[in-house]
C-alpha cells in the first residue's frame, strides 16, 4: 500500500552510513521517489536518475551530504570567488541554505558518526581507491594506516555545520553506532524516532545488517 504525504530529507557527516539508510528507505517505500546527492554530478545508480530530480512529488526521499550545496549558487558562486577562504569560513552560509531547504520536506533526518577515528579511516579508505563506485563497496582497512589530520579536520567543520543545523531545526543527530547494531528493534527506534512509516522493515533493515556493511574487518 502507499504511503502518501512523506517527504524524507537525509542530512549527513560524510562515512556516517547514510546511503545504506537511504537505499533502504528508497528499496521499503512502495510508490515513492528518491535522489542520493542530486547535485554532485555523478550518478552511482542508487534511486531514481539525478536528471529527474523534483521537489513536487508528495512521496519523497533525498539524500544530501552536509557539504552538497557548495555545488549550488549561491555557496558555488562564493567558493570560486577571491573572498573564499575555507570552508570553515562558509559554515554559516551553508546551514542556513541547509534549514532553508528543509523546508520543502516533513521528515529530516540528521546523520554522524560517534566514532571520529574510524569515520576518518573510512574517508581516507575511500578517498584513496580508483574505482568509480569506491564509496560504496566491501573492503578491508590495514589498521596500520595513518590518518592525514586533514581529513580528522575536514569532518569536524562537517560535525560543526551539522550542529548548527541541529540547533536550528531543534532535532536530534541520528548516530550511526545507535542504527548499525545488528539488533532490529534499534533500527525500530530510529525509524520511529524519526516519525518514518515503512512498507516493508525487512527490506529496509537488509541495507543496515552489519553484515551487509562495507568495512569487513572490524
Amino acid at each position: 500500500y502507499l504511503i502518501v504525504k512523506m517527504k524524507v530529507l537525509i542530512i549527513s557527516v560524510p562515512r556516517s552510513g547514510s546511503t545504506s539508510i537511504f537505499r533502504g528507505l528508497y528499496n521499503s517505500l512502495d510508490g515513492y521517489m528518491g535522489f542520493d546527492e542530486p547535485f554532485n554530478g555523478s550518478d552511482e545508480g542508487f534511486g531514481d536518475k539525478k536528471q529527474n530530480y523534483n521537489l513536487n512529488s508528495s512521496n519523497l526521499i533525498v539524500k544530501l551530504l552536509t557539504g552538497d550545496l557548495a555545488f549550488l549558487s549561491p555557496i558555488r558562486d562564493y567558493i570560486f570567488s577571491e573572498n573564499y577562504v575555507s570552508f570553515k569560513d562558509l559554515i554559516p552560509l551553508f546551514a542556513e541554505k541547509l534549514v532553508e531547504y528543509s523546508t520543502n520536506f516533513n521528515r529530516i533526518i540528521l546523520l554522524d558518526r560517534k566514532n571520529h577515528y574510524l569515520a576518518a579511516q573510512s574517508l581516507q579508505y575511500a578517498g584513496d581507491r580508483e574505482e568509480k563506485t569506491h564509496y560504496h563497496k566491501k573492503y578491508k582497512y590495514n589498521l596500520n594506516n595513518n590518518v592525514k589530520p586533514q581529513i580528522f579536520n575536514f569532518l569536524n567543520n562537517h560535525r560543526i555545520l551539522l550542529n548548527e543545523v541541529s540547533k536550528s531545526l531543534n532535532l536530534n543527530i541520528n548516530y550511526y553506532e545507535d542504527i548499525y547494531t545488528n539488533n532490529p528493534n534499534d533500527a525500530i527506534k530510529f525509524l520511529n524516532n524519526n516519525k518514518i512509516e515503512l512498507n516493508n522493515f525487512n527490506k529496509f533493515y537488509k541495507f543496515i545488517n552489519l553484515k551487509n556493511k562495507y568495512r569487513q574487518n572490524e
